[in-house]
């Protein structure tokens, strides 16, 4: 992918996210904020600026405006990869063993790379185990068998740190695989299916973020009435989680549905490259 897309997705990811910045201060926004008084600061601020210096000056700013809204598309989309790395991990293995029989014959041929990790991904558990122990540990450790279940939470957490790195590997080697073997220097189709995952994935950042944001502003602003002498409780700060916690699932929903489409286009360019080469060495 060229370096000019990527500039265009940080860019339109970055001024997005700026907008709903902009919009949730002069929605949600403390003291007074008001976008208007803003541009007349602004205004008034360049008024004794000389007529000859105002051309420079706007573009040094526009540059540096540009420079600004790229840097937050870039880290929303690493803070997207991040959050949603487990999530995508998920989406993989379901693809992954869904294609196991014919995948294996591609592993055989390419042990010395790939080594255990697909075995590794296979066994891999579910990830509701490991949030049920998380949940319920407090109540887990107060049992007969609170040991037993430490050690199991401990085993279960350092393979899932491991597996990380060993879907990244194993994402990055069907990459890699599908780019060179196939001999197509232009893969339309991947392309795409990519940026739109990364754009996702970013935007579903974005907008959890911006959900995390408006609440903790509507928490802070009950806070004085939270710990009065008599305490009153808003329904406002239970709309306000309420929110955050559906525009968690949403974002988690989108990030999902896009790299499932980006898994299917994947796991089929292997195949096909795969069926080829085969028939070609044969």
């Amino acid at each position: 992918m060229k370096i000019s897309d990527r500039f265009t997705d940080y860019g339109l990811i970055g001024g997005f996210f700026c907008i709903v910045q902009l919009a949730l201060m002069a929605t949600l926004g403390t003291g007074g904020f008001s976008l208007t008084a803003q541009v007349h600061k602004l205004q008034a601020a360049f008024a004794n600026t000389p007529q000859a210096a105002l051309p420079s000056l706007a573009a040094l700013l526009g540059a540096l405006a540009l420079i600004a809204i790229f840097t937050i598309g870039l880290l929303l989309d690493l803070l997207g990869a991040l959050a949603f790395r487990g999530d995508e991990m998920r989406v993989f293995l379901w693809h992954a063993r869904r294609n196991e029989i014919w995948m294996q014959k591609l592993i055989d041929k390419n042990k010395d790379y790939i080594q255990n990790d697909w075995s590794v991904l296979l066994n891999l558990s579910s990830g509701w185990s490991l949030i049920k122990k998380t949940f319920f540990l407090q109540f887990m450790i107060l049992s007969p068998r609170k040991e037993k279940v430490r050690k199991e939470y401990a085993a279960e957490f350092r393979d899932s740190r491991t597996s990380l790195h060993t879907y990244t590997r194993m994402q990055s080697f069907l990459l890699s695989y599908v780019l060179l073997v196939s001999g197509v220097q232009n893969l339309e189709l991947l392309s795409t299916q990519l940026s739109l995952w990364n754009a996702s994935r970013a935007i579903s950042m974005a907008m959890f973020l911006a959900a995390t944001e408006a609440f903790f502003i509507v928490l802070f602003a009950h806070v004085p009435a939270l710990f009065a002498r008599e305490p009153s409780f808003d329904f406002g700060i239970v709309l306000a989680f309420l929110v955050l916690f559906g525009f968690a699932l949403v974002a988690t929903a989108v990030t999902r549905a896009a790299y499932a489409r980006a898994c299917s286009t994947i796991f089929s360019l292997v195949y096909v490259t795969h069926q080829k080469s085969s028939g070609e060495e044969a």
